[in-house]
């Protein structure tokens, strides 16, 4: 276990609804293990990801944004599944979920085992208290993050209700957007917001930019020391999950 030194102020405020909450992070947001934090779940992972899109497959619907490059109802498109993208998903009315460890490592897992299956190349991450920045590239891009979203709602929401989370719950069912008949929650918000990056500069640029996303939060002074971040990859020490580095 490597513990890291202080952080100047372990809390900020954030937006949820249109107000300013103020949120204190827990200690353990300082101690990075040197392993990945999904050791004893990584074993079954690809079981349930297996069920689980054989399930999609055979519902009507299917993943809905599987046609096209479309990402949900958003204007952004993507145009070039094999360029990096920049892309944001954000939790329903801002809730501010990830401060949970065991949901954040439900997002970890599972950028780690498209990684293992070589769907998703991953060149830098960071996991907020409600959204999440990948800068990825896929052959289908689209349909990564799409699985990607839909698993990872399908496994947070079972997590929450085997742990009768049921506040966290009504918030989710008060999230759901009206035309979502087919489902009791929504988690993410609708779309990704894709931003192609063209060349190294702009690539670099975005990478600085989600890595600093704690920084310019208030939440830590450095950020290596951002827990859920791809930071530490870029300066050469061990990282929750692996990255492909980009510069």
């Amino acid at each position: 276990m490597l513990v890291l030194p202080p952080i100047s102020a372990p809390g900020g405020s954030i937006q949820v609804g249109g107000c300013l909450r103020t949120v204190r992070f827990a200690a353990t947001v300082l101690c990075i293990p040197t392993q990945s934090l999904g050791t004893r779940r990584r074993a079954v992972l690809g079981e349930e990801w297996s069920a689980f899109e054989t399930r999609s497959a055979c519902h009507p619907k299917g993943f809905k944004q599987n046609q096209g490059n479309h990402m949900g109802r958003s204007r952004h498109t993507i145009y070039d599944d094999r360029a990096a993208h920049l892309l944001t998903c954000t939790v329903v009315d801002w809730i501010p979920l990830f401060t949970n460890p065991m949901v954040a490592e439900i997002l970890l897992d599972s950028l780690a085992f498209l990684q293992k299956q070589e769907r998703l190349t991953l060149w830098a991450s960071v996991i907020m208290e409600n959204h999440v920045h990948l800068i990825a590239s896929a052959d289908h891009l689209s349909r990564e993050i799409s699985a990607f979203k839909s698993f990872t709602a399908r496994q947070i929401i079972d997590m929450l209700k085997d742990r009768a989370s049921y506040s966290t719950l009504r918030k989710l069912h008060r999230g759901k957007r009206a035309h979502k008949r087919d489902r009791d929650y929504q988690l993410w918000q609708e779309g990704s917001y894709p931003k192609e990056l063209t060349g190294a500069a702009m690539i670099e640029q975005k990478i600085d930019y989600i890595h600093n996303n704690p920084v310019e939060r208030g939440y830590v002074d450095d950020p290596r020391h951002w827990r859920y971040s791809s930071a530490r990859n870029y300066a050469g020490e061990p990282g929750l999950i692996e990255v492909t580095l980009a510069l």
